[in-house]
């Protein structure tokens, strides 16, 4: 942006009124028309503004009161003869003017270029430790909104039509971060989220102009919608941040049809062959509006063939968990659905813990209680299908546990799983834990597991079964592994059995290789790629699990 100049030849004009009593005046650029990107200003003919940016401000401009012809030029313009549009400015003595420019160079005549001024505007807040704030519609495609503090109350602009000013004049804030919403005129429909840092700004005592800038659709070279705010100071305007979420998205749903999805958001591709067992990172998803999440086939070319669509709105500044979980066909009560969590955490709320938050994702798993092997203390009580525990997270000191799942009795274990938080350096770590797959999967379908989804996703991590008995945990010799150790090639046989799955499991809970539909009792296993190390070869077979520990020792 070029230095704003008060030429030479307008403070020539002034002079005659020295002695007179003077106005402050600041003038804001907020013609979003491309052909006005920056004007050059004359005052009485005078050049006074050169090249005034888009979305720049002055300072405040102290100036005899009296009556100005402004005009104003393309930003190429060498005399006031360029002129595109002209207007009189009247000023009254110890008076405070905001003046805007707004509006299009051409097309309707109700958004045609003007000059908006209003008087008796402020350079600090009425009352010591407020922010006040002047709000100006400047958004020629933009409808009459409300603007409102998060949640809808307070109201701080209702019906705010375009090209007018706060109706209620200064909205007088106590100066702190808020999150703020533009709504429809009715104030039901959320149109856009956006964050207010006053304290951050640090305009304690200030007081400032917001104005809506830009336009809702934009055509190619057009600004973008916008909030944006004018100092006293003048400079740049400064955008509002737009109000945003996180949200990690958790693949649980064990349909075979779903094994990868396609995620649209509002029409648009957000995941491409997303898979089962995996979990998106954490992203920032704008809050405070509608949005439709489409999930797919992983063939799918655009979200009109979505298999199924859900509306979401995510609260500004929350963290959310998703989890997408059941059966595209199957009972209702199972059906594919989005399951959300809020107040979701990044991080355990204490360095010495690993917060775990517990989803039961199993379709024809029965309520469960979970509790430290053992039976105390009770980490989840009567967890039902497509419930996260009602306690919230679990915070846990950082060390490996082992767990058992119950009936809904308590009485009853029905798998012990490993644990090993301390292991996988979990520490500080806030993570998801899923029950996944089928307790009696068809041939094709996965079996039973706890899953961790960590905070980076990726994968899931497979909890592995403990050496402890449980009632679906075999431990009895149903299958031969060898040679033990194994270097290039590990033999599974099965004994003239059939699994339904096998899987090889390294010691912090990663799966190595796993495979489904088998259809030998003797299976093979290259292994030479594998690390050092000890390893659990699981194999499952109608919901029950055998497994052995084997050791790798490549050379």
């Amino acid at each position: 942006m070029k230095q704003i100049i008060l030429s030479s030849a307008f403070m020539a004009t002034m002079a005659g009124g020295l002695f007179a009593q003077n106005a402050n005046v600041q003038i804001i650029h907020n013609c979003a028309d491309p052909l006005a990107d920056s004007v050059d200003v004359y005052v009485n003919g005078a050049p006074t503004l050169d090249n005034f940016a888009f979305r720049t401000a002055t300072g405040q401009l102290s100036l005899p009161a009296g009556t100005y012809v402004v005009d104003i030029a393309p930003k190429t313009s060498s005399s006031v003869a360029q002129s595109i549009f002209t207007d009189t400015l009247t000023l009254t003595a110890s008076t405070n003017y905001t003046v805007i420019a707004n509006g299009l160079l051409s097309g309707p005549v109700n958004t045609a270029f003007n000059l908006y001024v209003y008087a008796n505007s402020r350079t600090t807040a009425a009352v010591s430790g407020n922010t006040d704030l002047l709000v100006f519609h400047g958004a020629t495609d933009a409808p009459t909104v409300d603007v409102t503090v998060a949640g809808g109350s307070p109201t701080l602009s209702n019906d705010l039509a375009y090209a007018t000013f706060n109706s209620g004049g200064y909205i007088e804030l106590p100066t702190a971060d808020y999150s703020i919403e533009v709504r429809d005129a009715s104030g039901a429909v959320v149109v856009a989220g956006y964050e207010a840092p006053l304290q951050t700004l640090a305009l304690t005592n200030s007081a400032i102009t917001v104005v809506a800038s830009g336009f809702l659709a934009p055509q190619p070279g057009q600004a973008s919608f916008g909030l944006y705010v004018a100092l006293p100071t003048g400079g740049n305007l400064i955008p509002l941040p737009v109000s945003n979420a996180l949200v990690q998205i958790i693949h649980n749903s064990s349909d075979a049809a779903a094994d990868s999805v396609d995620i649209y958001l509002d029409g648009a591709i957000l995941l491409d062959n997303f898979a089962f067992r995996t979990a998106t990172p954490f992203v920032n998803v704008t809050a405070g509006v509608s949005h439709t999440i489409a999930v797919a086939a992983k063939t799918s070319t655009s979200a009109s063939q979505a298999l199924a669509t859900f509306p979401v709105t995510f609260a500004a500044n929350e963290t959310y968990i998703v989890v997408a979980n059941g059966l595209l066909a199957g009972p209702v009560q199972t059906q594919f659905n989005l399951y959300t969590y809020a107040m979701g955490r990044t991080t355990a709320t204490n360095s010495a813990n690993s917060d775990v938050l517990v989803f039961h994702g199993s379709t024809d798993a029965p309520t469960v209680d979970v509790t430290v092997a053992g039976g105390n203390p009770t980490l989840a009580n009567d967890l039902a299908y497509a419930t996260f525990n009602s306690a919230g997270y679990l915070e846990l000191p950082t060390a490996n546990y082992q767990i058992d799942v119950r009936d809904q009795t308590g009485a009853t274990v029905v798998a012990t799983y490993d644990v090993p938080l301390q292991t996988l350096n979990l520490g500080g770590a806030a993570m998801t834990v899923v029950a996944s797959g089928f307790l009696a999967p068809a041939p094709g379908q996965p079996a039973f597991g706890l899953y961790v989804a960590l905070v980076n996703g990726g994968n899931l991590i497979p909890l592995p079964l403990s050496n402890t008995s449980g009632i679906n945990e075999n431990n009895t010799a149903t299958f031969r592994t060898y040679p033990n150790p194994v270097q290039d090639e590990l033999i599974i046989d099965q004994n003239g059995s059939v699994a339904d799955a096998i899987e090889i499991v390294d010691v912090t809970g990663r799966v190595v290789y796993s495979q489904n539909n088998i259809s030998q009792s003797v299976v093979r296993v290259n292994t030479s790629s594998f690390a050092n190390g000890i390893y659990t070869v699981r194999v499952i077979a109608a919901g029950n699990v055998s497994q052995q520990k084997i050791v790798v020792g490549n050379n």
